[in-house]
């Protein structure tokens, strides 16, 4: 896993049946209500990003209240802070989950 800015992760998988049985996973658990600070699940060929990680306080922080370009500033400032605690909890919690395959009728 690999932090893509304040907002977003980036989940890579050994290969691309797993990326697709991952993001199956992602939005089965989003459709019950288990991944709600998290605004976009966006696959790809051997990774998931997701995207929109909720804040804190609890808003989605994609689209809106983007940092500066100056990233040491935004590091400094609160709210930087606690986007990026929520993105390390989310993906301490993604690395808890076991995705089981997919099967033929799912794909």
């Amino acid at each position: 896993m690999l932090p893509a800015g304040p907002y977003a992760l980036l989940v890579e998988l050994a290969d691309g049946e797993r990326a697709e049985a991952f993001h199956a996973e992602l939005l089965r658990r989003r459709e019950r209500g288990a991944l709600p600070g998290v605004r976009e699940i966006v696959p790809g060929a051997r990774t998931v990003l997701l995207d929109g990680i909720e804040d804190g306080d609890g808003r989605i922080s994609a689209g809106r209240d983007r940092p500066s370009r100056d990233r040491s500033a935004a590091r400094d400032r609160p709210a930087a802070r606690d986007r990026s605690a929520a993105r390390d909890r989310l993906a301490r919690d993604l690395l808890s989950w076991a995705v089981p395959p997919l099967r033929r009728e799912e794909r």
